[in-house]
């Protein structure tokens, strides 16, 4: 268990910030040395109140930050694509990456005057087999105009619906996380590497990880039930409506007029 997080959410905010050391003291005006900032990263020092209070101003971060109460991310949900387990210092570090990052997106957003807010279109009904899965998928197609072909630019249109997506690298062979900050942003994280994926893997990974976003599954659902219906979401949106959805649709359409 990683007791003291300081250390890793300096480092990750001066890696995100693209920042070496010596940038870092730059940016500081020379207020903190490059041994110092050695010393905090390794864990040997914590700077007291002012020094940590210039590594957040060169860092354009709240002083919250370092103490893991600027955003509440989602740990629980932190999962990853690949279905591996993350060690307790990468689930950490990926957890430091996320909340600069967003804290950042969402300050930004603020200042310019942005406000933006996201509503689950889907119902909040357990999904438990491919029937579920096609029609939850089409149903989402239509709730957000999508048409009926393959989705040619899934993350911008996610970008536009209120998901916040941020590309970087992961560890190891995961592809992508999906979680929540303070309860109300999604949050989806991809890995563009070239050496992971390719174009089609990224678009399926986007929609892979919106599926753990929107989808509600049944709480005693194992694990790898869950990751096999959202990769069978993840195809159906990426691709296009599936004719047995639209026979669904017809079918549901029908009976409505039948009611009325």
């Amino acid at each position: 268990m990683v007791k003291d997080n300081f250390p890793i959410r300096l480092k990750e905010a001066r890696l995100m910030m693209g920042f070496s050391m010596d940038k870092l003291v730059e940016r500081a005006g020379g207020a903190i040395t490059k041994q110092s900032i050695s010393r905090y990263e390794r864990g040997i020092m914590h700077p007291k109140h002012k020094a940590q209070a210039s590594l957040a101003k060169a860092l354009n971060i709240s002083m919250d930050y370092f103490n893991g109460t600027s955003l509440k991310i989602d740990l629980p949900m932190l999962r990853t694509t690949s279905g591996n387990q993350l060690t307790e210092e990468e689930l950490v570090a990926l957890e430091a990456k996320i909340s600069f990052w967003a804290e950042q997106y969402l300050d930004k957003e603020k200042k310019a005057g942005i406000s933006t807010s996201f509503t689950n279109p889907i119902p909040k009904t357990p999904v438990s087999e491919l029937e579920d899965i096609t029609r939850m998928a089409n149903f989402l197609r239509q709730e957000w105009h999508c048409g009926d072909g393959p989705l040619p630019c899934i993350l911008r249109l996610l970008e536009r619906k209120g998901i916040k997506i941020l590309i970087t690298e992961l560890p190891g062979d995961v592809w992508g996380v999906s979680t929540w900050a303070d309860k109300v942003h999604p949050l989806i994280v991809i890995d563009p590497c070239p050496g992971k994926t390719t174009t089609d893997r990224l678009r399926f990974t986007a929609a892979h990880e919106l599926a753990h976003l929107l989808l509600t599954f049944p709480k005693d659902m194992e694990p790898k039930q869950i990751e096999k219906l959202c990769n069978m979401f993840a195809g159906f949106s990426c691709s296009r409506r599936t004719r047995s959805s639209t026979r669904w649709e017809a079918s549901n359409a029908r009976s409505s007029h039948l009611k009325n």
